[in-house]
């Protein structure tokens, strides 16, 4: 009696997901020429406008330099850390040419991530 059960339940899994998978999509999927295509640009009467207020309050603010990401900083300490420990695994004039150039790259990376 069980294998009469779990042979009906597997044909109903089976069936069922056959018959899902052979249904047909309500929108056919583009093609790589479509999906290639540069989208039209954005009309010039659809960007807002600004009023003299804006204007002025923007001009007001001072402009502030761009910094490096955080993430690029946090990279550089990763991978001086790991210079680091390769060069004292490796040992030798190479393995302390490694963890020299480790400690730069990390110290340059902790310099991005604190300025």
């Amino acid at each position: 009696m069980r294998r009469f059960w779990g042979v009906t339940g597997l044909l109903t899994i089976l069936l069922t997901t056959g018959a899902a998978a052979q249904q047909q999509p309500d929108k056919p999927a583009p093609s790589l020429l479509e999906r290639m295509a540069p989208t039209p640009p954005a009309s010039i009467h659809a960007q807002p406008r600004w009023n003299a207020e804006q204007r002025n309050a923007a001009a007001k603010q001072p402009n502030q330099p761009v910094l490096a990401a955080r993430g690029e900083s946090v990279a550089l300490m990763v991978a001086g850390g790991a210079l680091f420990v390769a060069g004292a695994i490796v040992g030798g004039d190479a393995g302390t040419l490694l963890m020299v150039g480790g400690a730069v790259v990390g110290a340059y990376g902790v310099y991005l991530y604190f300025r």
